[in-house]
């Protein structure tokens, strides 16, 4: 066994190492959702960051799933369940390296004399990877959780009407399993996450299909990552 310094969680996971920087709190906050207007018509979170190596985890008592990350203003976007109210409040915790330190306390350098722990970080926590259904963790505990992997399918339909003359509606929505967080109870099911509808107007003389129907789907296994926030 090599010297050095390890910590492990009650689960089994490694926490502190003096070989791996730890990665800390940095910040929190909450957004409310909203409709970004024109075309699409369901709601949507926007959650700042500074860099896109921040981890970011979020909880929200609506089912909420990431879109993507909006390089252009290095914001996180979440699609909120199209059956929830437009205004919802998404609150999040931001992690990442840590640079501050404390005058008092335990610190851990790595064999280059770089700092990768100080007694005075609150540290990233995570306690489960959970999929599909419900999971309930320790009561009287918050938790946030974060998109590890997770199933998502988006379906493109159309149909034609007569009026306006040759006008076709192209509606564009996406499935995610969306996760929701409420207390210490996590929920993992499918939601609409993502509505878009426009009508186009076209010359007469272009044929048009009366109907339109595709849909594609990733395939993929969902899994959320639950941290636990308590104090944070």
């Amino acid at each position: 066994m090599r010297a050095g310094f390890e910590v492990f969680t009650d689960n089994g996971h490694l926490q502190i190492t003096d070989q791996i920087p730890a990665i800390g709190f940095i910040r929190k906050g909450s957004v409310i959702s909203s409709v970004p207007g024109a075309f699409q018509v369901s709601a949507e979170a926007r959650i700042p960051l500074n860099d896109i190596s921040e981890i970011c985890a979020f909880s929200c008592a609506a089912p909420v799933s990431l879109l993507y990350y909006d390089a252009a203003t290095s914001e996180m976007v979440l699609g909120v369940d199209t059956a929830a109210a437009n205004s919802v409040q998404v609150d999040y915790y931001v992690f990442g390296l840590q640079t501050k330190t404390s005058n008092a306390g335990l610190q851990l350098f790595d064999s280059y004399g770089q700092l990768t722990y100080d007694s005075s970080w609150q540290l990233f926590s995570p306690v489960s990877s959970v999929g599909v259904g419900s999971h309930s963790f320790r009561s009287g505990h918050k938790y946030a959780v974060l998109p590890v992997n997770y199933y998502t399918k988006v379906v493109f339909s159309g149909v034609r009407f007569p009026s306006p003359a040759d006008a076709f509606e192209l509606i564009h929505d996406r499935y995610d399993d969306a996760c929701r967080v409420i207390n210490h109870t996590v929920t993992v099911a499918n939601a609409k996450t993502f509505a878009y509808s426009r009508t186009y107007q076209y010359p007469p003389f272009q044929p048009l299909p009366n109907s339109y129907y595709s849909e594609r789907d990733n395939g993929a296994s969902t899994a959320y990552l639950v941290i636990d926030v308590t104090n944070f």
